[in-house]
Order: structure tokens, then sequence, then C-alpha cells
């Protein structure tokens, strides 16, 4: 549903899984962290970033440019849990059984008009 990315280079001299650590240390501010030794990231996001109408995913990859430089990715998406959709189709049907209330007065009127329409006649007999 709602989507966005953040994307960070530095240099280090240090060797690839050390870098890979140093990443998941870092990224362990947002929930449980692992870099692939392929340089996927996978995290599992903690409790405080959802809610029970929320499902977050955090993801990404690392990936080495030049000699030292290193590229990281995060990837974010927020969608609806299934609570979510829930209370979502639910305030929709809701929504629409009150706009369609509103129609009732709107029937009613044609039946109220020709009963009154056919009293005032009997007035005039």
């Amino acid at each position: 549903m709602f989507s966005g990315e953040e994307d960070a280079r530095f240099k280090s001299t240090d060797e690839e899984g050390k870098i890979f650590d140093h990443i998941e240390d870092v990224l362990a501010d947002l929930g449980d962290a692992r870099v692939s030794d392929r340089g996927d990231i996978d995290v599992l996001p903690r409790k405080s970033l959802d809610n029970p109408f929320t499902q977050t995913t955090i993801g990404g990859r690392v990936r080495q440019k030049n000699s030292g430089e290193y590229d990281v990715l995060v990837k974010y998406t927020c969608t609806l849990s299934t609570l979510g959709w829930v209370v979502l189709v639910l305030g929709c049907l809701i929504a629409l059984t009150g706009a369609l209330i509103l129609l009732v007065p709107m029937l009613k009127r044609d039946d109220i008009a020709r009963r009154v329409r056919r009293t005032v006649r009997e007035l005039e007999e």
C-alpha cells in the first residue's frame, strides 16, 4: 500500500563479514536484522512499528560498488493487516448502508404524495 526506500553509501576496509555485522547492528533499531552472504537484508520489524491495523515489512540489499565502497538500500512497506481489511470492509458497508438510508424518504415521498393528493381531493367532493 504505502512504501518507500532509503539508501546509504560508505567506504570501509573491513572484511565483508564485519561490514554485514555492522549493518545488522545499525538496523537492529528497526528490528531483528539479518544480512545474507549474498547481501540480501531481511528485517523482522519491532512490534512498535506495527499496530493491529497495519503490517510492516522491511528488507533490502547490500552491494559492493568499487573497492571498499558499499551501497545499502533498505525498502519498507506498510500494508493493512487482516484486522485492518476487516475494519475497512465493514466501515465501507456501514457507510454505504448509511447512504442508502437517505434514499428511503425519497422513495416513500411518492407514496405519501399520492395519499395526500387523494385525501385533499376528497375535500373537493
